[in-house]
């Protein structure tokens, strides 16, 4: 099927029929269609009504849907190819998405699932896209109708190909409507439900159950290829109750994110009510308290991310593994692989983001950092690790971690290093009116001549204490290099600093280096074990020795 019309669709699904309580199949499409003009969509699937209805309702008519607790499930499933053809301005296709005129009745829910090929090359286009609806289309004043459930699910075999700029793999936004003599859409306006007992988000509401048969969420279990500028995976940009983003996810465009999170998700935490006044009467909590990733992303292209959490959303790489409440095709390991120049891991400037224990990320990019900070509260209990591109160097190195403003931790079990051409593990360039502040109480550690453990600078705090913390400085590294006079370290645990390099491998290891300025303390539990030939402290200004190294309880 070809799309040769704007403002067109394949496909439309309408009062879809709850699965497995009729005699006939779910939808599903096996064939393909060709997408040709601008704003055309594939599979248009609208909403549908139960019994619950106080309005009207032609579907779903069993007596046993007159119920906010017993749910009308209806699937759509796309098995064949879906193939979004660009060109000069042609833009916003859509393959697959939810994309109601009226409201449908609340105890519906619409799953979406992609186990085909779909391959957009328009720009602005979307793979799969969940808009909730309007509470008040149609001029509707029911408080049964407009606040429905919706899934979508990228699986099994499913290829979700971005090649157009601007463009989202999978995808959540806001529904918006041009109103009164305004030329710009806005968000559509909240609702009360006085029956829930709640109020609506502004630009509509996909509902939140207490029930994991019935949640509402995105989820990626197959592949999705990032190869327009400026795209993104998986793209969480309205709420909703769970985002899983699993699979493979391949970054190769410029400017393009595998994961981006700019708001909270809507999970129904234990003896909590729902959006539809039920509680969660399990034993844990229904959905994702932020958007959690278990799969591989591997990011190639330039100036490109592997996650990114902006405003008030946050994201958690996670190992599900052995996490027996994970869903079966979710128990897989949250890993970030960058490769690409100036390219990064995972940026925060939102909320958090955090790296649970074995989780990875692994930068080998020219210029490549593997974790940025520029606000908010991140932590690392996994492993991130940079070995230095042979395009690096002195001035333009690889970083494990960058931190400008926020709070980061590197708890007992984490791990950052950084080995091979100039290649540092952690710089801190705190900004002048916050700073940031960095906790160690884990492992950092540095191999190879002129490489770096910590670099600090500007306005910071960096503590290292526990009983886990250690950091390595291989031999002809420098473990600790601090600068500015509004910078403090706090040296509360062991540093071991490698011997210094002979032969054909000349050069000096040392402990920590001051520029004679930052404020270096030396508390309980500080001890430098110092190898032959290495320099335990040393300040470029030896007249300011006392002054920038406090020696009060230091070990050597």
């Amino acid at each position: 099927m070809t799309v040769a019309i704007d403002d067109t669709r394949a496909f439309m699904v309408d009062e879809g029929i709850a699965a497995g309580t009729t005699n006939y199949d779910p939808f599903k499409y096996k064939g393909t269609i060709n997408l040709n003009k601008s704003k055309n969509v594939g599979i248009d699937v609208q909403g549908t009504h139960t019994s619950y209805d106080d309005v009207g309702f032609g579907v779903n008519t069993d007596p046993k849907y007159n119920n906010i607790g017993t749910v009308a499930n209806v699937v759509v499933t796309n098995a064949g190819t879906i193939i979004g053809n660009g060109g000069a301005g042609i833009k916003n296709q859509v393959a697959f998405g939810f994309n109601n005129f009226d409201a449908s009745t609340n105890n519906t829910r619409t799953e979406m699932i992609n186990v085909g090929t779909i391959t957009l090359n328009a720009q602005e286009s979307a793979g799969i896209q969940l808009r909730p609806e309007d509470p008040h289309a149609d001029g509707n004043t029911s408080d049964r109708r407009g606040l429905n459930m919706m899934v979508a699910k990228n699986e099994g075999n499913g290829v979700i190909t971005l090649n157009g700029n601007g463009s989202f793999g999978m995808l959540t936004v806001q529904n918006k409507k041009i109103k009164g003599t305004s030329t710009t859409s806005q968000p559509v306006a909240p609702k009360t439900y006085l029956n829930y007992g709640i109020t609506t988000l502004p630009g509509g509401q996909i509902a939140s159950r207490a029930q994991k048969e019935n949640m509402s969420y995105m989820k990626n279990t197959a592949t999705i290829n990032v190869g327009g500028t400026s795209s993104i995976g998986i793209g969480h940009l309205h709420n909703i109750q769970g985002v899983y983003a699993g699979g493979t996810i391949n970054v190769t465009g410029s400017s393009s994110v595998g994961v981006y999170t700019e708001v909270p998700t809507r999970p129904v935490k234990v003896g909590y009510k729902d959006d539809h006044g039920l509680i969660n009467t399990s034993s844990n909590t229904v959905g994702t308290e932020t958007v959690e990733v278990t799969g591989t992303i591997t990011v190639s292209g330039t100036g490109s991310s592997g996650v990114y959490a902006k405003d008030t959303g946050s994201i958690t790489l996670k190992d599900n593994r052995t996490n027996a409440d994970a869903d079966a095709d979710n128990r897989t390991l949250g890993k970030i692989n960058v490769t690409g120049t100036k390219s990064y891991g995972a940026v925060l400037d939102g909320v958090q983001l955090d790296l649970e224990k074995n989780t990875q990320i692994n930068v080998s990019g020219q210029e490549a950092i593997g974790y940025v900070l520029k606000n908010g509260i991140g932590s690392n209990n996994g492993t991130i690790s940079v070995t230095g591109n042979t395009g690096n160097t002195d001035t333009t190195p690889s970083l494990g971690f960058y931190g400008e403003k926020g709070t980061f931790t590197n708890k007992k079990d984490g791990t950052i290093s950084s080995s091979g051409n100039y290649a540092n593990a952690v710089a801190l360039v705190g900004n002048t009116t916050t700073g940031v502040t960095f906790d160690n109480k884990g492992k950092i550690e540095t191999i190879g001549k002129g490489n770096i453990g910590v670099y600090a600078d500007g306005k910071y705090t960096f503590n290292h204490s526990g009983n886990d913390a250690i950091i390595n400085a291989g031999t002809n590294a420098v473990g600790i290099y601090a600068k500015n006079a509004h910078g403090t370290l706090n040296i509360k645990a062991p540093i071991n600093i490698e011997n210094s390099g002979t032969g054909t491998t000349p050069g000096t290891t040392i402990g920590i280096y001051s520029d004679g300025d930052a404020k270096v303390n030396f508390g309980e539990n500080s001890k430098l074990t110092i190898g032959t030939g290495a320099v335990g402290l040393y300040s470029s200004v030896a007249t300011k020795f006392g002054n920038t190294l406090k020696l009060k309880q230091v070990r050597v």
